[in-house]
């Protein structure tokens, strides 16, 4: 009977902690991809995670961060972005966090219904308790740790940027401004190093700012996109004589606009990539938006490339 007791026991105690994803002392933390629930504030939120093949729990990783577009999903997003196949070449983590309904909370004004502005979902807590659960979980240097995304991800990653400084070494905003917020925002506590990758035939984003359209909607509205550059710019304490070059490599195969704000002393990089022929879209996705609202996909420039080669400058 006691030894019943004493079983019984045992597996209560499984199933309750290996539900949050708790790892037992000597368990060994295996490569591979997992999905994930965690729960905040009252909300059961989904993650997909990846860890390389080559990972070392005795050497600390770098994480990034991959959040989706409004209307997708982690999964398109991983689908789209192919983050996976580089992890395990380069050997960092990357995680695809679900937002709730499918939109992240990036505080913009705006009449659409999305019930994470509507109800003001607390995202970017979400984001940081996420961090800090990985970091239990998985050997992650504290001090390399990314996030980027596209479009809603994209602002939403801005906003992320500013609220958690001191916990993100980085971001990677792609085809996304800067939105007019509900509320005046964050100041980022430190030069925060910053990667903007824009569509030159973008349809949603209006590069002189204005109202963000998605075919026949409205969606919101953006700030000018050098105003977007120039925060980033002063905030970061860079030097505003830039590097220009029209890239055509062999790593890209296509003409680009790049864009170089070198920082002075104690401030942090800022870089811009302009991608012609390329509208709303993951520039090298796999997976596109309908082309109809969002416009064409430059399959040449490999945005995922591009994002990981800017994190890995960062020490």
């Amino acid at each position: 009977m006691r030894k019943s007791y004493w079983l019984i026991l045992f597996i209560i105690t499984i199933f309750i902690f290996g539900q949050k994803g708790l790892c037992f002392a000597g368990e060994v933390r295996q490569p591979g991809d997992y999905t994930s629930k965690l729960t905040f504030k009252g909300l059961e939120r989904t993650y997909q995670l990846h860890i390389p093949t080559n990972y070392n729990q005795k050497v600390p990783s770098t994480l990034v961060i991959v959040c989706h577009g409004g209307g997708m999903t982690a999964e398109e997003m991983k689908e789209t972005t192919q983050f996976n196949s580089l992890s395990d070449e380069k050997g960092f983590i990357v995680i695809y966090p679900d937002a709730v309904e499918k939109g992240w909370n990036d505080d913009r004004k705006t009449t659409m219904e999305r019930r994470s502005l509507r109800e003001n979902i607390d995202d970017v807590g979400y984001i940081s308790i996420l961090i800090d659960t990985l970091k239990s979980e998985w050997n992650i240097d504290n001090q390399l740790v990314f996030i980027t995304g596209m479009s809603n991800g994209g602002m939403f990653s801005q906003r992320v940027a500013r609220e958690l400084s001191g916990k993100v070494a980085g971001f990677a905003s792609v085809v996304a401004p800067a939105p007019e917020t509900r509320t005046p925002g964050a100041t980022p506590s430190r030069p925060v190093p910053a990667m903007f990758i824009l569509g030159a035939n973008d349809p949603v984003i209006q590069w002189t700012g204005g109202d963000l359209n998605w075919g026949k909607s409205t969606i919101g509205r953006g700030l000018p996109i050098p105003f977007m550059i120039n925060y980033w710019v002063n905030n970061n304490k860079a030097i505003k004589e830039i590097r220009i070059s029209n890239e055509n490599s062999i790593n890209y195969n296509v003409l680009v606009r790049h864009e170089v704000y070198n920082p002075s002393l104690g401030g942090a990089p800022v870089e811009v990539y302009i991608v012609n022929n390329n509208g709303h879209q993951w520039p090298g996705g796999t997976k596109s938006l309908p082309e109809s609202v969002a416009g064409k996909t430059n399959s040449e420039f490999n945005a995922t490339k591009a994002i990981w080669n800017f994190f890995e400058s960062i020490k």
